[in-house]
């Protein structure tokens, strides 16, 4: 199912539910063309920005981010504790242990990262 979303749409969404549904944000998240958009952008104004928190919607953009700019030669890394919803999965996928994200921030704030990619961890 392919779901469009126009501008007037997007902008009601959140004033009348508050947040995006989560379908929507699904949508959102597995979109590869969204999210090499946000790598490219990156990519394209990283002297600019330079060292950098990305904000994602769920742990698999996080992952797609990250290895998308690794494979520019940037130092990036992922943040998040989220669990796949399928009800089907019991391997935690998706999962980050506390201290293994603690590890990476702190490896952020001693620029061993330039960029750090999260779902809900520093908003």
């Amino acid at each position: 199912m392919k779901f469009e979303v126009d501008d007037k749409v997007y902008e009601r969404l959140p004033i009348k539910h508050k947040n995006l549904p989560d379908y929507i944000i699904d949508e959102l998240a597995k979109n590869s063309t969204r999210n090499n958009m946000i790598v490219s952008d990156y990519l394209n104004n990283k002297d600019e920005y330079g060292k950098i928190l990305i904000f994602a919607d769920r742990w698999y953009q996080c992952e797609h981010i990250v290895s998308s700019i690794q494979k520019n030669g940037i130092r990036a890394n992922a943040i998040y504790s989220k669990i796949s919803k399928e009800k089907d999965r019991h391997d935690d996928l998706g999962r980050r242990d506390n201290k293994e994200n603690e590890k990476i921030l702190k490896d952020f704030r001693e620029y061993k990262y330039d960029v750090i990619v999260n779902v809900k961890m520093l908003t």
